[in-house]
């Protein structure tokens, strides 16, 4: 190999190596910026999810106090008929 060819050669390794360097450069802006959006991502789920699980929450707990209700309602009836027979009874 001549001198001129193994010059062109280091030239052309040279453009490569800077070709290959803003590549690199240009992936890891790309995988900063990804990383941001994931962070972000993780935030807003993280925020969905303490919205939507004091719903959740809320919600069972009215269920819970439906029947509660439900079940106050019963032992009411079940008391107003014994007082009401108990009257009867006593008349």
């Amino acid at each position: 190999m001549s001198t001129v060819e193994l010059k062109a050669n280091v030239a052309d390794l040279k453009v490569a190596s800077r070709s290959h360097s803003r590549a690199i450069h240009k992936l890891s802006v790309e995988q900063h910026r990804m990383g941001l959006l994931m962070d972000e991502m993780r935030s807003d789920i993280k925020l969905m999810v303490d919205v939507l699980l004091p719903r959740k929450r809320r919600e069972e707990q009215f269920d819970t106090m439906e029947d509660k209700v439900e079940q106050h309602e019963d032992r009411l009836v079940a008391v107003e008929d014994t007082v009401k027979d108990h009257i009867q009874n006593h008349q």
